[in-house]
Parts: structure tokens; sequence; C-alpha cells
């Protein structure tokens, strides 16, 4: 959690780094040794006694950051530094209270193999993020490192001694996932759910959890552009990202970071662009860390496809427009009276023209009065240099011209 000092700078607590109140003391160790990255489901102070009085006045701060953002956008008013929001590791990085008088008593079950998240320390986890939540303004919790992790201590419960004298190891990403239902039980009764919870995990998503999160983070993994000639595309292909990265496969919101390095200017900007728009063609928008497309673009939110009636049809399974070029994919947003098209040039190195047959009478685009009524196309996300899509009604033919190389186009039909 991240909180301010006298002066009125931020520090983040987890990183290693408190002030004791009694003390005064910079404090950077835990009582064992060794570097303290503080994981505490409570305020700033392993002194229990003091938590009410800190929880009060940190709800005051959080409180007046979310009346001032929420208005403007919802994301911030819960992700903002003042309190809303507390970050946590769910592997390591230190235990998740410093409450000693408890650790000495669970200790030994709850630090086994390290983790476990079995239900004693559910139980004691949900007691201190109950007034978080109820007194301390907190919107948000965010959990980092999240990923299946085996285990062999028997003190867990999540292994077990074989016949033959061997230890059969066991994750425990069903302890995760009970963990996060309790939580977003207790973020619901606050009036927190949907949006009050998500997760980190690069390239092994605890899936078994994911149903009781509302958004996961992917992609931390720095590319040195200079050093491939591959792109972001080149690496999160068809396969990977219909398997793994379409929301409606699992129910939650993929969220992409974008760490690219290139010496040539603008060479880092432009790959950014291309993951962006390839990842727009799996339905998600919120990607905080490619800056110029980390949200839906105004001209998309115009259009109305943030409605909660807009049904996504992937480019798999998209029945309404096809392309012969299978290099091509095509994915769809359907409304009552317009639709958004996503078209992607998924070859390496051809700039394409790109011919689509698209079914207007089944997504009910056919004007039925012709002397009032007609068929607009707007292209919707584009290079102001590319040439504008084309719909010839009669053909049912609708033309993307000059796509080039791992490119996307946001193009909307719509009836007037």
């Amino acid at each position: 959690m991240t909180q301010s000092t006298e002066d009125g700078t931020f520090f983040q607590p987890f990183r290693g780094l408190r002030k004791d109140s009694k003390t005064g003391e910079m404090v950077y160790q835990n009582p064992g040794g060794g570097l303290m990255h503080v994981n505490w489901i409570h305020p700033e102070s392993r002194y229990p006694e003091e938590w009410d009085a800190l929880w009060a006045e940190q709800k005051k701060s959080a409180d007046a950051h979310a009346r001032g953002v929420q208005w403007q956008d919802p994301y911030p008013a819960r992700a903002g530094v003042n309190f809303t929001h507390m970050s946590f590791q769910i592997m390591g990085y230190g235990r998740k209270s410093l409450e000693d008088d408890v650790y000495s008593y669970f200790g030994a079950e709850w630090e086994a193999g390290k983790d476990t998240w079995n239900e004693s320390y559910t139980d004691y986890a949900m007691t201190l993020f109950e007034p978080a939540f109820r007194d301390g303004g907190v919107r948000s919790t965010y959990w980092d490192l999240s990923f299946p992790i085996l285990f062999d201590d028997l003190l867990t419960g999540l292994a077990y001694r074989l016949p033959d004298g061997r230890v059969q190891r066991g994750y425990n990403g069903w302890n995760v996932r009970r963990f996060m239902m309790r939580l977003y039980s207790l973020q619901a009764d606050a009036g927190l759910v949907p949006g009050g919870n998500g997760f980190h995990s690069t390239n092994a998503y605890l899936t078994v959890a994911m149903p009781w999160t509302d958004a996961v983070l992917d992609g931390e993994r720095n590319w040195d552009l200079d050093s491939s000639p591959l792109d972001w595309v080149d690496n999160m292909p068809i396969e990977r990202m219909r398997s793994m990265s379409v929301p409606h496969n699992w129910g939650v919101p993929i969220c992409w970071m974008a760490n690219m390095e290139s010496k040539t200017p603008g060479k880092a900007d432009a790959a950014k662009r291309t993951q962006g728009q390839w990842v727009w063609m799996h339905d998600t928008w919120l990607n905080p860390y490619i800056p110029q497309l980390n949200r839906m673009p105004t001209a998309v939110l115009d259009w109305g496809v943030n409605d909660e009636n807009t049904v996504y049809h992937p480019y798999w399974r998209n029945l309404f427009v096809t392309c012969a070029d299978k290099e091509v994919p095509v994915s769809l947003w359907q409304l009552p009276d317009r639709v958004m098209l996503g078209v992607f040039n998924y070859s390496k190195d051809k700039t394409k023209d790109v011919s689509l047959k698209i079914d207007l009478d089944k997504l009910n685009l056919v004007p039925q009065l012709p002397w009032q009524e007609f068929v607009g196309v707007r292209d919707l996300d584009k290079d102001e240099k590319e040439p504008p899509s084309r719909l010839d009604f009669y053909g049912r033919q609708l033309t993307v011209p000059a796509l080039k190389p791992h490119t996307g186009r946001l193009v909307g039909l719509r009836l007037y």
C-alpha cells in the first residue's frame, strides 16, 4: 500500500521501507533478518492498537481522491496512490502481516513451503481485509506473481507420502481460488464488485482462480527490438492469443504490458501500436502499459461499442464477415443498428488490399425505407495516410485498401 510521508512524497512499503511509529526509525529488515518486502494487509504499523485510527485517517484521503476522479474515470479512482489501492505478492516477498504473536502460533503452518494460502491463513486475511474495505477506503487489490507453484512439504497439506517413500507434490491453485472467492465476497459486501480485484501472471495464468478476479495483467517481458526481427505478433501468434488471451475464454479481461526498447527513434512506439492493434482484435481495451493505445479510442466509444448489448464475434467464429485471404482475420462487434470490424493483416511482409464479404442482411444493415435510410462507413482507427475503407452495398463487399503488414484497422458500419 502506498503511504504519504510528512513532506508530501510517497514511498511503497512493500519495497522494503517503512517508518516505525514508536521509534521513528526507517525499518528495512524484518524481525527474522533479511530485506523486508512488506506485504501487509493493514496500515503501515506493526502495532494493531494503532490500526483503527490509521484506517480512519487514510479513508479521508482515499475518499477525497475517489470523489475527485470518479466522475472522469473510474479506473484511477480505484488505482490511485491515495490509499484506494493495495498491492501484494501471492508468492514470496515477506509475510502478509507483522503480528508476531499470531505468527508464533501459525507461522510453521503458513510458512511451510511459502504461501500455501491454506484455510487458516485465509480466515486470518479476511479479518484484516474487512476493516480495509469498511474503514480504510481501500477500493481495489492487486496480486503480483500469480502462477501455479508446486509444494513438497507435507505440512502444507498440498503434498503426501507415496507407498514407496517418495513425496507426491501438489499445487496451491485450489487454495488460491478459495482465497479469491472469499476476498471477492468481502468486496461484494463492501460494494466494490465488479472491478475490485486483479492479479499479474505472465504466460502462466492461475486459471482455477480467475473466475474470482476482475482482470489479469500479462506480458512482463522486455523486448529488445534491435536484437531480433520478430515483433509482438510473431511472438504472440494466433494460437497463443486464442488459447490464453481472449477475455471470453475465462471471463476475465486481459491487460498487457509493453516493455519495449530500441535505439531507433519511434521504433518502440510503432511496435507498441502493432501490439495494441493485435490485442484489440481479441476484445481487450484497457492496457495501461501501451501509452498510445491504452484505452478504447474515442471514436470507438462514440460508436457505442462499450454498450452492454454489444456482442463480440472473434475472428475464428465470425459468420457475418469473411475473407478469402486466410492471412486476414476479422473480428466483429455487433449492435442492433451498427457493427464495428477489426481487420488485421497477419502477413509479416505483404501490404494487402483487403476484400471482405459482408452479410448485411443478417447484420440488420439493409435499409427498409430506401428513401430515408442508408448505410454509412467510417474508419474509426487508421493512419491518416492510409486510404479510406469502401463499401459496395449491392455487391456486399467491403474493401480495406493498403493494409500494411502486422497492422489493424477498425471500421464501423451503421444504418442511418
